[in-house]
């Protein structure tokens, strides 16, 4: 069971470092170029596709996570 949150975000897993990030939607990306920010891990810059949904737990409750881009996340490639 991944760890979807009432938000309507998902989480997902860095499968180097062990960071979640909130996986958005294409929608979602902002349009001023700055797309490369959201396809790898804040902490260890490792790429998204590598990504694997997160497990309950994964994240401590109320911790900030940080936004990336994992296409099929969103069912988007």
């Amino acid at each position: 069971m991944t760890a979807d949150r009432a938000l309507g975000y998902k989480e997902y897993k860095c499968q180097k470092c062990g960071w979640v990030h909130a996986a958005i939607p294409r929608s979602a990306l902002p349009q001023d170029g700055s797309l490369g920010q959201y396809l790898r891990c804040f902490q260890c810059h490792a790429p998204s596709f590598s990504f694997a949904p997160a497990a309950q737990g994964d994240a401590p409750v109320g911790c900030t996570l940080q936004p990336i881009f994992v296409p099929r996340a969103w069912g988007e490639e």
